[in-house]
């Protein structure tokens, strides 16, 4: 169980709310699935990236459709998730909300990076689709070095597996992937002062959170990057740093850094504008829950919106003391921010059990 699951199967448990957890992969019969009957509401916790398995991601989408066509309630149904699978649907989505993102090309094969590269400026950043928590997130300084790391490779399947590393035989060992579907983004990289991330639940924003991370000296960083890196890898860099060759990992997610200390979480409450943007972008997919990230281009001061969540880790309020003594699980803030006692969690619980109210109240009218 992730934390986006068991999160809140507690909190059910703790206010006696009757819930049934469903497995997608499960037998299903389309004439009429027992698992739906009597179900007020269907709510999809499952990654748009399927935990990295492709197979999940593809029957989970079939089995929301399913459930709608069978006049199921569903929260983040087969609109949102599809968008949610697919980080070219993320900027497409962006977009079409008239919303500035950091240019990007995507590639389908390891033959196309490339060439993909050559048309945009350096640093780059490769970032796998499907990965999930910003996994196999990649920074080179320069496109030779990603060539380079293209022709190390001893063959193409080492592609397929964000977690793969092969080596480069003029250098160390090089990790790169282009996702468990064999997709990646090529983007330009943006110096940042951190990312912000916004969480959204129905029709209004939750919460949201400023993460920096310190700023490594030069050589600490996977041989020389000066970074302060975010869940898809943009943040601060210093081209005095020198990138190895086969470039530097920037997994930065929310989540691990919360856990690990590698970065301050610190609560912040979006302006109108962010929050006008942030609900349209999920109102436009169909989203109920979830989150967007943006940064603030230092060099233009413009604001980037770079990555759309349908399962979204809530930020972790409960505090703790990490190895070092620090309360690195907390959210700087968060009490001044948000109040005494602010359980982002328990707030996602009620919103559904809300929606199943209303949803069994419809029915009974119509009755």
């Amino acid at each position: 169980e992730t934390p986006r699951i068991r999160n809140i199967v507690s909190r059910f448990i703790e206010s006696d709310i009757d819930f049934v957890l469903i497995d997608p992969c499960a037998c299903f019969d389309p004439e009429g699935d027992d698992r739906l009957k009597n179900m007020s509401v269907l709510v999809n916790r499952v990654s748009d990236c399927g935990f990295g398995d492709v197979n999940l991601a593809k029957l989970t989408h079939a089995y929301l459709l399913a459930a709608e066509m069978s006049g199921v309630v569903v929260l983040n149904g087969s609109s949102a998730y599809s968008v949610g699978m697919a980080k070219l649907c993320h900027h497409a989505l962006l977009r079409a909300c008239s919303l500035a993102t950091p240019k990007s090309l995507v590639v389908t094969r390891p033959d196309q990076v490339v060439c993909a590269a050559e048309r945009l400026s350096p640093p780059l950043l490769v970032k796998p689709n499907m990965a999930g928590f910003g996994a196999g997130v990649r920074l080179f300084a320069h496109t030779d070095d990603l060539r380079a790391a293209i022709q190390s490779s001893p063959s193409t399947s080492e592609f397929s597996d964000p977690n793969s590393k092969f080596t480069n035989p003029t250098s160390e060992v090089i990790p790169l992937s282009l996702g468990p579907d064999g997709v990646a983004l090529i983007q330009e990289y943006k110096a940042a002062d951190g990312q912000y991330r916004v969480w959204v639940l129905g029709d209004r924003v939750q919460c949201a959170v400023h993460v920096t991370s310190p700023v490594s000296p030069a050589g600490s960083t996977g041989g020389g990057v000066n970074s302060s890196m975010n869940s898809d890898g943009h943040g601060s860099y210093s081209s005095q740093g020198q990138v190895p060759a086969g470039g530097t990992d920037f997994n930065g997610c929310v989540l691990n850094a919360q856990k690990n200390g590698s970065a301050t979480v610190t609560a912040f409450q979006p302006n109108q504008e962010v929050c006008s943007e942030v609900l349209r972008v999920m109102q436009r997919c169909g989203a109920s829950m979830g989150s967007v990230e943006y940064l603030v281009d230092r060099q233009t001061g413009r604001r980037l919106y770079f990555d759309v969540n349908m399962l979204s880790t809530l930020p972790d309020v409960s505090g703790g003391a990490s190895s070092a003594g620090n309360d690195s699980s907390s959210v700087v803030g968060a009490e001044a921010c948000w109040g005494h006692g602010y359980d982002p969690w328990a707030e996602l619980c009620e919103f559904i059990v809300s929606a199943s109210r209303q949803q069994k109240t419809c029915v009974d009218d119509v009755m």
